[in-house]
């Protein structure tokens, strides 16, 4: 690279490191310095001052130092981003109902690192003799399976009726307009093994009181119950007086 192209380069990286500190506190800010420094280094490149494979280099550099700032988040911060891309349907599935939907903080990756490092800290801090993770159909699986490969544990499913083969025990539980069945393989669980239940929901609490009785019935020692998103002017936690359980955003 000539000299004057590290001076443009450092002049660059000064200009984007400036712009970054106006407001380093907000994911925000964070993101407009990247989209910013990219714009930036697409222009010297089209002005032919320096060239793509100098960019590429650049490019990696830019990658950890995102990676460094993620780190530096704390976890408040890392709720928050997450919280606002969490999407929110009046009057779904029925009118009245202001649906909370995950799948619109899913579809960002940071939000999946964060929320993967969120679940992960409480675990460890609230339930560290975990042996094995219970998801609840369907978004509970989106996630039981993540947490136990990075734990080193096992995972399992509860499914509606009828979706599991072999022996299975079932528990029906009650739904705001009607009754439902939950299942579970029988050899799902030891006896005698902890299990922390997860989902993305707690509500009215009728699917998460089914499933700890189907793990309890299966001789499990239920150690927890751990959700993203808590609708706390149900009271689904009073179904639940005998279970420890954790929500990581309320409503």
């Amino acid at each position: 690279m000539k000299v004057h192209d590290n001076r443009i380069v450092n002049t660059a990286s000064t200009i984007v490191d400036t712009y970054g500190l106006l407001n380093t506190s907000l994911e925000a800010s964070r993101l407009l310095r990247h989209q910013f420094e990219s714009v930036f280094l697409s222009l010297l490149i089209g002005l032919g001052i320096i060239s793509k494979v100098q960019i590429n280099v650049h490019s990696i550099r830019v990658t950890l130092n995102q990676r460094q700032e993620h780190l530096v988040m704390n976890n408040e911060e890392k709720l928050k981003f997450i919280k606002q891309h969490i999407g929110a349907y009046p009057d779904f599935p029925k009118k009245g109902i202001l649906f909370r939907d995950i799948f619109g903080a899913l579809t960002n990756e940071q939000c999946c690192q964060y929320l993967k490092a969120l679940l992960l800290h409480n675990i460890h801090e609230k339930y560290p003799n975990v042996e094995l993770i219970v998801g609840l159909e369907s978004r509970g699986f989106l996630f039981n399976l993540m947490l136990a490969s990075e734990l080193g544990i096992g995972c399992a499913a509860i499914r509606k009726k009828g979706k599991l083969p072999g022996d299975c025990l079932s528990m029906e539980y009650s739904l705001e307009y009607g009754v439902d069945i939950f299942e579970m393989q029988k050899s799902a669980v030891k006896p005698g093994q902890k299990v922390l239940i997860i989902d993305d929901l707690l509500a009215t609490g009728g699917s998460l009181e089914a499933a700890y009785k189907l793990v309890h019935k299966a001789g499990g020692d239920v150690v927890g119950c751990l959700v993203i998103m808590e609708m706390t002017f149900l009271e689904g936690r009073k179904k639940l007086p005998q279970i420890k359980v954790h929500s990581l955003i309320e409503y």
